[in-house]
């Protein structure tokens, strides 16, 4: 659990004020999200030097595998990026835990996902992952290709995200039916499969 004046001292931390105004007004479970992931979220209404917001609280849930680097990526990194993400108003580290948690900008419900999309948002990860790559603190796992730059990232990532991938075309759906029918014919596929081509 993390106490108001935690979050109140987190807040004025990311912004490097001491004496920043700072009241927690109301704070609410959400249900739900933590399914999966472990993390616990909180709808908290607070007052930033007069201003009220709405933010989400997130207490990151303990990574069993590697040490999570999302509370680091909110405090370092986003704040240099040209991407869109999250506004983070606070952050703070839990006791025992790696991570810790962070206070977030509410953002409105998102929209039903559309494949068009796709591609414009795996270049939109591919630039910050370019941005970043000469000057990449030195908690930030190392990627293979340190030289990738912004049109290098667009390459690669339109070699497995393209038109072909958004939409098969007719050709590309009798090549998956062929696939298919052929795998059932060989017994490497139990029924005869029947595809739907969905979008």
């Amino acid at each position: 659990m993390v106490r108001d004046e935690e979050l109140c001292a987190g807040v004025r931390r990311l912004r490097g004020d001491d004496g920043l105004e700072v009241r927690v007004l109301t704070r609410a479970p959400l249900v739900g999200p933590e399914v999966g992931s472990g993390a616990r979220f909180e709808r908290v209404r607070l007052e930033i030097a007069g201003e009220s917001l709405v933010a989400v609280l997130k207490v990151i849930a303990p990574d069993p595998i590697c040490v999570t680097r999302e509370r680091r990526f909110y405090e370092e990194l986003a704040p240099r990026l040209r991407a869109r993400v999250p506004r983070a108003y606070g952050a703070g580290p839990v006791a025992g835990r790696d991570d810790g948690w962070i206070l977030l900008e509410e953002f409105p419900r998102a929209e039903r996902w559309q494949p068009a999309r796709a591609l414009e948002v795996a270049r939109a990860i591919a630039r910050v992952h370019a941005e970043t790559l000469d000057r990449a603190p030195s908690w930030l796992p190392r990627p293979f290709a340190r030289d990738l730059d912004a049109q290098l990232a667009d390459k690669f990532v339109g070699m497995y995200v393209n038109e072909r991938t958004l939409d098969y075309g007719e050709d590309g759906r009798e090549a998956v039916r062929r696939l298919l029918a052929m795998g059932h014919k060989a017994g490497i596929i139990g029924p005869e499969p029947r595809v739907e081509f969905v979008g």
